[in-house]
């Protein structure tokens, strides 16, 4: 009988064991399928990317996936350790900081941005009534970037100093509280903060972000001193010109690698440690940026955005600079996360909001189709009102000029719909009773929200193209 008393314990502590690990396999097969890993080898193929690595993190296991290279004149595999410009997912630190300030009553959320300028600031009635919750959830009002003396993102932060932000800002109202995202927001959200500090924003990161959180990967972006393990930008198939940053840090300027930022998630998911409560701060919505009848809903937060769908709630963000994009992203209730990083001009959020949403969210899967690559009926000129559309040639690679923004590559997924890869758009051409191309649907997504749809009527077509 004592047999059997110490027997059925050790069976039952042996199926229990055997379910959990059967789970843990599950559960891991879920984060990267191999769907995901087959496409994204084919978009390797394609050229589509030059590298890209997914990092995934969740309460039993940390995951890697890598395809391609550092550079396309290198064949050093992309890994685990290779460092990317991260952009835009740099204002996480931003707001980061400004949470841990708000906890320790340092500053009041609510307060105006004046109180953090310098006290001869020229600033319009509509800006002093600017505050750190507006900068900091995109609500200010204030442009992508400013409108004098910059057409570019590259130009405002290789050449914009303190002053001249300062001065822009005197130049711009804020007459809108509604959802814009803003470049320069952050930017003078940064500055604002290193007067709170009185000490540089990098040293701020360094010491409460980046050291506290063990991210010794991550550091200011600085073409003078790159590490041999430092993936190369690449546009149109050719590495991009690396930006000196200038501008005050807060938008952006930092790289890292996928090692690191999965270790930023692993501190938001509260994986080996409870999360710090200032952390837990950023995750708070605060702003509703769709309104409640939506069925995906998305609100902001402090620096992250928000993105609920059925059974699934999201926070995340992404960043792109010339030759790069990259995503960051968990999901609290399943405490798991998502890091994307690529060392292309190819957008990856949807890699990541499709992991992240348990595949309710689709995943793009760049549907080339290469009879097309010699097809030549679309080229040529489209016009409404103001809005030029300008599809032209070069060898078997395609490229659609808007307006006076720089050519962009498209795609042919057939022989009247053909996809941007840097932005989530395509553009589907109409053809007469003739069979004759003339005109053009454009159509702009964020996400699963169409936000622009255009209609552009040919006016002029290429030699050789058909037109009767």
């Amino acid at each position: 009988m004592k047999k059997w008393i110490i027997f059925v314990p050790i069976i039952v502590i042996l199926v229990l064991f055997g379910i959990a690990i059967y789970q843990i396999q599950t559960y891991e097969q879920i984060i990267i399928p191999d769907n995901v890993k087959n496409t994204l080898q084919q978009n390797i193929e394609d050229g589509f990317y030059e590298g890209i690595i997914i990092g995934t993190v969740d309460q039993y296991n940390t995951e890697f996936f890598a395809l391609g290279n550092i550079s396309s004149e290198s064949i050093m595999p992309i890994d685990k350790n290779t460092k990317f410009e991260i952009a835009s997912i740099s204002k996480l630190f931003t707001a980061t900081l400004l949470a841990d300030l708000v906890s320790t009553s340092r500053v009041n959320i609510s307060d105006s941005i004046t109180k953090f300028l310098p006290s001869n600031t020229n600033i319009s009635e509509e800006n002093e009534n600017i505050t750190l919750e507006q900068l900091v959830t995109h609500t200010s009002g204030l442009p992508r970037l400013p409108e004098n003396q910059t057409n570019t993102w590259r130009e405002f932060y290789s050449t914009y100093d303190s002053v001249q932000l300062i001065q822009s800002l005197s130049m711009h109202s804020s007459n809108s509280s509604k959802y814009s995202y803003s470049n320069f927001g952050y930017t003078l959200l940064g500055y604002a903060l290193e007067n709170v500090f009185d000490q540089s924003l990098q040293n701020e990161v360094d010491v409460k972000i980046l050291n506290e959180f063990g991210m010794s990967n991550t550091t200011i972006t600085n073409i003078d001193d790159k590490s041999e393990n430092f993936a190369l930008g690449h546009k149109n198939g050719e590495p991009t010109k690396d930006i000196q940053w200038k501008a005050p840090l807060g938008a952006g300027g930092y790289h890292s690698t996928a090692n690191d930022l999965v270790t930023f998630l692993s501190v938001n998911l509260g994986i080996d440690e409870p999360t710090p409560e200032f952390v837990k701060l950023t995750h708070q919505p605060y702003y509703n940026v769709t309104n409640e009848f939506a069925e995906h809903q998305s609100q902001s937060g402090l620096g992250w955005k928000i993105s609920t769908c059925p059974g699934t709630k999201v926070l995340w963000h992404d960043g792109g600079t010339d030759g790069y994009r990259a995503f960051l992203g968990f999901e609290p209730n399943k405490k798991w996360g998502v890091v994307v990083l690529t060392n292309s001009e190819t957008e990856v959020e949807h890699i990541g909001l499709h992991l992240l949403h348990n595949s309710t969210f689709d995943m793009r899967e760049f549907n080339l189709d290469k009879t097309y690559l010699d097809y030549n009926e679309v080229l040529g000129t489209y016009q409404m009102h103001n809005y030029t559309i300008k599809i032209e040639k070069t060898g078997n690679q395609f490229f659609a000029k808007i307006n006076e923004q720089p050519k962009k590559k498209i795609y042919p997924e057939s022989d009247t719909k053909f996809f941007f890869t840097d932005e989530y758009s395509f553009l589907e051409f109409e053809r007469n009773e003739m069979g004759v191309i003339k005109g053009i649907n454009f159509h702009k997504f964020d996400h699963e929200y169409e936000l622009t749809f255009q209609y552009c009527s040919r006016t002029s077509w290429e030699p050789g193209t058909k037109i009767s």
